[in-house]
């Protein structure tokens, strides 16, 4: 009785499909993303490495999301660090109470995020 294997390409795909799911899955938990569309001002500053601080983002409508949440400007936690990240067209007078407000709070450090263009 012989029997015939069939060689062929059925753990092939398995092992690409698998390698593409960690793929996406790894990429999509890597990349920062925001509750709303931004489109973030420009420079060649210094980049921040450091990601457990906790991110204000606003929106150009003045919404304020905290880590990925709505969020009340009077709701913000005490905490002596901050990084904010807003739209290019939101106005300064949106973000200027913010900032505002944080110091009063005792914010020592605000780091105001961009994107990096070489």
């Amino acid at each position: 009785m012989n029997k015939k294997y069939q060689h062929g390409p059925n753990s092939t795909i398995t092992d690409i499909a698998f390698l593409l799911l960690l793929f996406f899955l790894i990429l999509a938990i890597s990349t920062l993303q925001t509750p709303v569309p931004l489109e973030a001002a420009s420079t060649n500053a210094e980049i921040l490495e450091n990601t457990d601080i906790a991110t204000i983002v606003v929106s150009h409508t003045g919404e304020l999301f905290l880590d990925g949440s709505s969020i009340a400007l009077d709701s913000i936690p005490r905490q002596d660090t901050y990084a904010l990240l807003a739209d290019r067209n939101t106005p300064y007078e949106i973000i200027h109470p913010i900032i505002t407000f944080l110091k009063e709070r005792g914010v020592g450090t605000l780091y105001c995020l961009v994107e990096d263009h070489p």
